[in-house]
């Protein structure tokens, strides 16, 4: 039940539904599996510490049984979470070890959800390359056994690539692609998912009121998903949206929004983001003593997790220091 729950996005009722077999008596609440489960709901909730503390249960648990197929998906949660909380260094460990587990099993499958792993992670450290090669071959894979929902979700990845390149509409053909194949499927989560990279394009595109409404309903489709992380995303957009046309009131609300649920979950480099976002609309109202705040603890951030952009906010500040 708790893999049908996270599989559908219910987080929440996953890790309810996780706590009740805790329950159950010896050997049957120390079942590796129910770790998974865990692991994998807590990914879903935004909460990578317990995510990574679940999966190295499950990585320990499954290497003393010799069950390489449940070490590879254990592993594949820790390297989920390991990218959430910026250690990509042993994401890609982790998600390597996993891919090569699943070939030695001839889990087709499994190697294409460790090849997205694998792209996930290339991209969020900016291996442009890496990431379409990881991405190629998880689609490829996919589509080859007949894995539905795994081709969605590589549509998805590939999308996002193609915003990156500037090919808005080869972008909304992926999206749309995917948002269908998780329609048919019924895979709720995923069609969230693909309804807010339809949002992107839009955003993108300069269609801003299409936007607002797209993310609006999928900012309550995540809501009740109980996916924190994603809508915390979601409000992002939206202020980034609101301060393009020139709503700043609007904008500070929601990237005062933004800050408070990333301060509430563990991934810095959002929250860094987010600082930096409210720390520009302060500049532009005039508040600058509230925007240096905003931007010193960006700065901090960024600078302690050696993100790519502390630049940025090295500039901002120079740029109230005159």
């Amino acid at each position: 039940l708790a893999d049908v729950q996270g599989s559908a996005g219910m987080a929440d009722a996953a890790l309810k539904t996780v706590e009740q077999l805790r329950l159950l008596p010896q050997p049957l609440r120390d079942d590796p599996r129910i770790d998974l489960a865990e692991a994998d709901a807590a990914g879903e909730s935004g909460d990578p510490v317990r995510q990574a503390e679940a999966a190295g249960r499950v990585v320990a648990a499954s290497q003393r049984l010799g069950l390489h197929l449940l070490e590879a998906q254990g592993r594949m949660a820790l390297g989920g979470a390991l990218r959430t909380t910026g250690n990509f260094d042993q994401a890609l460990e982790e998600l390597e070890t996993a891919r090569g587990l699943m070939a030695d099993a001839g889990n087709r499958a499994g190697e294409a959800r460790a090849h997205q792993g694998l792209a996930l992670v290339h991209l969020a450290v900016g291996d442009i390359e890496a990431g379409i090669r990881e991405t190629d071959l998880c689609l490829a894979t996919a589509r080859e056994v007949g894995a539905r929902i795994i081709e969605a979700d590589a549509l998805n990845i590939l999308g996002s690539i193609e915003i990156h390149q500037g090919d808005f509409s080869r972008a909304k053909e992926s999206f749309s692609s995917a948002l269908g194949l998780h329609r048919e499927i019924g895979n709720q989560s995923g069609e969230a998912d693909a309804l807010q990279n339809v949002a992107l394009v839009e955003m993108w595109s300069g269609d801003f009121v299409s936007a607002i409404d797209s993310f609006t309903q999928v900012r309550e489709f995540y809501r009740e998903l109980g996916r924190k992380p994603s809508e915390a995303a979601v409000v992002m957009n939206l202020a980034r949206i609101e301060g393009a046309r020139g709503d700043l009131d609007g904008a500070r609300r929601l990237f005062e929004e933004a800050v408070g649920m990333y301060r509430t979950q563990e991934n810095d480099a959002a929250l860094a983001d987010a600082l930096f976002g409210l720390g520009e609309v302060l500049l532009t109202q005039g508040d600058l003593m509230e925007a240096r705040a905003r931007h010193e603890e960006a700065l901090a951030i960024r600078t302690q997790r050696e993100l790519p952009v502390a630049m940025e906010s090295r500039f901002a500040l120079a740029g109230l220091a005159l």
